[in-house]
C-alpha cells in the first residue's frame, strides 16, 4: 500500500475527542505500507496533527515526512506513532524539516508497548519541537523488545514543559538502541531535563553519541540517566550504556549530568572531547550506585544468587567541570552489600558473594576548578564483602581554587576489603 499526501492543508474544527488531521490505524496486517507526506500544513488541530496506531502488525512500514507542520494540538500530541498488541514490525521513519510545537502533550511520541520485537530506524533533520507542555520528543518502550538506530540532526527542543528529549523504558530485555545527536539543542526545559533516559526493570544496550549538542539551562539536569532495577529476576541480564560526547555542553542547569543506578548489572562508559559541564547550581557530575547481592539471579535450576557490578569508565580530553555551585564531581557509592555465609551447596563451605562498583576517570588537558564544594568527592558508604573501586587519572590538568578540598575520598563502614582507592 502506498499513500501520498502533498501540498495540502488539513484542518478540523470538530470538537469530538480523537478527531485529528491525519488518523492511521493498521491492524492485524503483514503488508508493506508506505506513507509519504510532503508540504502538509496539519497544525492547529485540537487533538493532534498525525496519529498512527499499529496493532498486531508484523509487516513493514515507512513514514517519509518532509516540509510539514503539526503544531498547536491543544488537547493532544502533535504527532504520535504507536506499535502495540504483539506487533513485530520492521519500521522506518524519515523526517526532514518538520515542525511540531505548542502542543498540550508532546511534539512527537513513539510508543512501543506490549509488543514483540520491532526493528528499524528513525532519522530526523531540521526539526523544531519546542514549547510543548510535556516533551519535545518522547520515546516510550514497555514490555517489548526493540532494535533501533535513531539519528537526530539540526534539531531544536527548547522550552518544553518536561524534557527536551525523553527515553522512557521498562521491561525491555535484549533491546539495543543507538542514538546519534548532531547539532541538537536541548535547552530551557521548564520542569525537567534536556535529555532524560529512564531505564526500569531490565538491562539492555543503549548508546548515545552526541556532537555539537547543547543541554543547557534546564530546570533539573542537562543529562539524566536513571536505572532502577527492582525486579530480582533481572540480574541475569547484562546491559551496557555508552555516552560519547564531542563538543557538548551541559551547563547552567541544576546538575550538569547525573547517573543514578539502583541494583543494576552494567557498564557505563564514555569518550568525551571538548565537553563543558560548568556553572550548574549544584554538582557538575553526580553519580550514585546502590547494589545488593540478592537482587542478582543467575539462570538455572535451582535458582542461585550471584554478584552484580556497576562500572563507570569515562575518558576525556579538554573537559571542563568548573564553577559549579556544589562539587565538580560527586561520586556516591552507597550500600554495596555483598554476602558471606556457610552453606552446603554444592559442598559445605564458606561462600562469599562480592559485588563491585568501579569509577575509572581519566582526564587529559582538563580542568575541575572553582567549584563551590570539592573538586572531586568520592564517598563510599556501607561496603560489605564487596569492592568499591575508585581510579582517577589526570594529566596536564588542574583541580584548583575549589571552595573545599581539591580531591577528597571518604569511606564509612567499609568491611572486608570493601574499598580500593588509587
Amino acid at each position: 500500500v502506498d499513500v501520498t499526501i502533498r501540498d495540502s492543508t488539513l484542518r478540523s474544527v470538530n470538537a469530538v475527542s480523537g478527531v485529528r488531521a491525519i488518523d492511521i490505524v493498521v491492524q492485524s496486517s503483514t503488508g508493506v505500507l508506505n506513507f509519504n507526506i510532503r508540504n502538509v500544513d496539519a497544525q492547529n488541530n485540537l487533538f493532534g496533527g498525525l496519529n498512527a496506531v499499529h496493532s498486531t502488525f508484523t509487516g513493514t512500514v515507512t513514514y517519509t515526512i518532509v516540509d510539514s507542520t503539526f503544531s498547536g494540538a491543544a488537547s493532544g500530541n502533535g504527532m504520535l506513532f504507536q506499535f502495540t498488541s504483539t506487533s513485530s514490525a520492521a519500521f522506518r521513519f524519515d523526517f526532514q524539516n518538520v515542525t511540531s510545537e505548542n502542543s498540550s502533550q508532546t511534539g512527537i511520541t513513539f510508543r512501543f508497548e506490549s509488543s514483540g520485537w520491532n526493528q528499524g530506524s528513525i532519522s530526523m533533520s531540521q526539526m523544531m519541537l519546542s514549547n510543548n507542555t510535556l516533551d519535545g520528543l518522547y520515546f516510550f518502550l514497555s514490555n517489548s523488545r526493540i532494535t533501533a538506530d535513531i539519528s537526530i540532526q539540526d534539531a531544536t527542543m527548547f522550552n518544553d514543559g518536561r524534557n527536551g528529549l525523553f527515553f522512557d523504558t521498562t521491561l525491555a530485555a535484549r533491546s539495543n538502541i543507538t542514538v546519534t545527536l548532531d547539532r541538537v539543542t536541548l535547552t530551557w526545559a521548564r520542569t525537567g531535563r534536556g535529555l532524560a533516559l529512564n531505564m526500569q526493570r531490565s538491562n539492555y544496550n543503549f548508546s548515545i553519541s552526541a556532537t555539537d549538542t547543547v543541554m543547557d539551562r534546564n530546570a533539573q539536569d542537562g543529562f539524566y540517566f536513571y536505572h532502577y532495577n527492582t525486579d530480582t529476576s533481572k540480574g541475569n541480564q547484562r546491559g551496557d550504556q555508552v555516552f560519547n560526547f564531542t563538543r557538548v555542553s551541559m551547563s547552567n542547569n541544576r546538575i550538569g549530568m547525573q547517573i543514578y543506578t539502583y541494583n543494576t548489572n552494567e557498564n557505563v562508559s564514555g569518550w568525551w572531547t571538548d565537553v563543558n559541564i560548568n556553572n550548574n547550581t549544584q554538582q557538575g557530575l553526580y553519580g550514585y550506585a546502590y547494589l545488593f547481592y540478592n537482587y542478582f539471579r543467575n539462570p538455572g535450576s535451582p535458582v542461585t544468587y550471584g554478584p552484580g557490578e556497576r562500572n563507570i569508565t569515562i575518558r576525556g580530553d579538554r573537559v571542563s567541570i568548573s564553577r559549579n555551585g556544589g562539587d565538580g564531581i560527586y561520586a556516591y557509592d552507597n550500600y554495596a552489600y555483598g554476602y558471606f555465609t556457610y552453606a552446603c551447596n554444592p559442598v559445605c563451605n564458606y561462600y562469599q558473594y562480592s559485588i563491585s562498583t568501579l569509577w575509572e576517570l581519566d582526564f587529559n588537558n582538563s580542568h575541575i576548578d572553582g567549584n563551590g564544594g570539592k573538586g572531586v568527592y568520592w564517598y563510599g558508604n556501607y561496603g560489605f564483602y564487596s569492592a568499591m573501586i575508585w581510579h582517577l587519572t589526570m594529566r596536564n590538568s588542574t583541580v584548583n581554587d575549589n571552595a573545599a578540598s581539591g580531591l577528597y575520598a571518604y569511606g564509612y563502614y567499609l568491611y572486608s576489603y570493601a574499598w580500593l582507592f588509587q
